[in-house]
Order: structure tokens, then sequence, then C-alpha cells
């Protein structure tokens, strides 16, 4: 979409990368809030990494990036795992970016995840079944073998062109989407912004918490 590319265009796709990056870092426990942000920025990353270019722009961090989603299976409860599913599959068209997965043991904490979720969370691991297949087979259902993207260098480009976002790959990609179209629903539920009073309620209520907080006695001496 435009929409898309204008973001990625905007450096946004590396931004939320370098972020994810830096989020799988923290090693205390995540409250509320890092949380809602967490599970936000893996959704929006998918969303955008469908976009080839997408993909291109994130190469020179590629190690790092799969680092930080393997410590996102391995850490985090399974309610993300359709987010690191649609990333992985969207990252995997490019044969690159799947060797340099390989490379850093992304495949064994795949299997990993999928043994340690399928009896009590099959639904959750379900999509992440397919990414290991693609890995283990090296071989995406939406790669184009008769493509001139075959030879291209996606580490080296420069051009920010989105050629590649064609209806056929769209049709493919929206399986993933499936798995998270309701997310920002379930998410908005325990939105904390939301939660808390704003404009007139708010006023209100502070009015009246201050209020309840002077008794008579207390009116009095403040009159006196």
């Amino acid at each position: 979409s435009r929409a898309r590319k204008r973001m990625i265009g905007n450096g946004l796709v590396t931004w939320l990368a370098d972020q994810l990056i830096r989020k799988s870092e923290f090693t205390g426990d995540r409250n509320k809030y890092e949380m809602y942000d967490l599970e936000y920025s893996l959704a929006l990353f998918m969303n955008l990494c469908q976009s080839h270019s997408a993909v291109r722009a994130c190469g020179s961090r590629a190690r790092n990036l799969f680092k930080s989603l393997s410590v996102f299976m391995i850490t985090l409860d399974v309610d993300i795992m359709p987010c690191i599913s649609g990333i992985l599959y969207n990252l995997f068209k490019n044969q690159e970016m799947m060797a340099i997965a390989k490379e850093e043991g992304v495949t064994g904490v795949v299997e990993k995840t999928i043994e340690g979720n399928i009896n009590t969370y099959p639904s959750a691991v379900e999509r992440l079944a397919d990414v290991r297949n693609i890995l283990i087979q090296n071989e995406h259902p939406a790669f184009d073998q008769s493509s001139s993207d075959d030879d291209y260098d996606y580490f080296n480009d420069d051009s920010g062109d989105d050629d590649d976002d064609s209806s056929n790959s769209d049709e493919e990609d929206i399986i993933y989407i499936d798995d998270v179209e309701n997310l920002e629903a379930e998410l908005d539920e325990d939105d904390p912004l939301k939660i808390q009073p704003n404009g007139e309620d708010f006023l209100a209520n502070y009015k009246t918490c201050d209020n309840a907080k002077h008794t008579t006695s207390d009116r009095y001496n403040i009159i006196k």
C-alpha cells in the first residue's frame, strides 16, 4: 500500500528493527505498558515486512534481528507467536535472510518453541510449524524461481523501490495477517491509556477525590 511504502521510505522499518533489538536486551520483568508496546511493535513490523524493500532495508541488521526474535520466542508468552511467525515468514522470502537465520540457530529455536507449546497451545504455534518447514526444506512457497530477484543483491540496494508488492504476493501473505487481524482490538481491551479517565470525567473524578480528602473538621480548621 502507499502508506506502507511511505513508512518504509521514511525509515520506520529500520527504526522498528533497532527498537526490537533493543527491547530483546531487556532482562527484567515486562510490565503491562512494555508488553503492550512490544506487541504493537511486532505487529507493525510484520506488516511492513510484507514488502521486499523493507526486508532489504533490514539486511545489515539481520543477525541481530534474528537473535532478538529468538529471544522473544524463548522468553515471552505464546500470544506473540503469530506475529513472530509472520515476521519470519516474510523475511524468509529473501534466501540470504533465510541462510543467516540458519547460521544464527533460528531453526533449533523454532523447533523447541513448537515442542514446548504444541500440546497446550497448538493454534499459537501452528504457523510457526510452517516456518520450520520453510527452514528445513530451504524453500519458500512464495519464492518465484523464475523471478529476476534470484540474483538480486538485497543487501546493497539503495533504490528504495518497492516493485515486489504484487497482488499474488499479497494473497499469500494474507494467511498470516488473519492470525493478528484482531490483535489491535484485543490489545485495546487492556489499553492503559483508555483505562484512565480523561477530559471532563477526569476533572469530575479529581474534584470528587479532592473533596473527599477533607473532613468536616479539616474544613473548619481551614476556615479558622
